[in-house]
């Protein structure tokens, strides 16, 4: 795709016409090689222990962009620049199948003072997994000079996003985290990569994250409050 026929695109999207339901990311199809800001999709909730659904969340937000008026008075046209949601990645789908199995049978297991070794190892296997894929998917990108976002559901997406951020970005950068939970689980019902552990894992793996600020929390454990004490300047929370 050449610039041009981004900006005619673009053109066509400002019409505010309506779009096929197989449209992208506002109802617009656009090369993620010529656009600014690359929209990743993690189709996963393994993890989740309340409801359930939060796979299906890109593809929500797709759907309800298609309704979205583009007026913005406080950012203009920056959907100018291009936004495009890539395909999701088709592995983390099956992943998800798999391992949400899995994690049920863990569930249980552990409602009933038990344990499921092997379907907890199938699980902790799978959100390993998905976090490379996300990281490697997300490393493409910045390396082509993009920004780079994740759009999820479950709260454990975006681990593989900051890993490369980390990587990337050795003087450090901060973390603004909005949330009733403080997600600073080192694991929970015996998941590493819960969606409760997101940024257990993150503080304690990834030392370039210089700080963590977590807004609206009401929900925590006692460990949790604990682990943002130590945090010292690295963290902080208003409750």
């Amino acid at each position: 795709m050449t610039k041009s026929s981004l900006i005619e695109k673009l053109k066509v999207l400002e019409e505010g016409l309506p779009c096929t339901p197989e449209s992208g990311f506002l109802g617009t199809d656009l090369d993620p090689e010529e656009c600014s800001l690359i929209l990743v999709p993690v189709p996963w909730e393994a993890t989740t222990s309340y409801g359930g659904g939060t796979s299906q969340g890109p593809k929500a937000i797709m759907k309800a962009s298609h309704q979205l008026d583009l007026e913005d008075s406080s950012f203009g046209k920056s959907y100018r620049a291009g936004i495009a949601f890539i395909e999701p990645n088709s592995e983390i789908a099956a992943l998800n199948s798999t391992a949400k199995e899995a994690a049920q049978e863990v569930i249980a297991a552990v409602s009933e003072r038990n344990s499921s070794p092997e379907n907890l190892a199938i699980v902790n296997q799978a959100g390993l997994r998905v976090n490379e894929i996300v990281n490697e998917e997300v490393e493409h990108w910045l390396a082509k000079g993009k920004f780079v976002a994740v759009v999820g559901g479950d709260h454990s997406s975006p681990q593989g996003l900051i890993e490369a951020l980390s990587k990337r970005y050795t003087e450090g950068f901060g973390i603004l985290h909005f949330d009733a939970h403080h997600d600073l689980r080192s694991e929970y019902e015996g998941f590493k990569f819960s969606h409760a552990s997101i940024f257990y894992n993150v503080m304690h793996e990834f030392k370039n994250v210089s700080k963590i600020v977590q807004v609206g929390i009401r929900d925590y454990s006692r460990d949790e409050k604990n682990f943002m004490i130590q945090l010292k300047e690295r963290g902080h929370c208003f409750y």
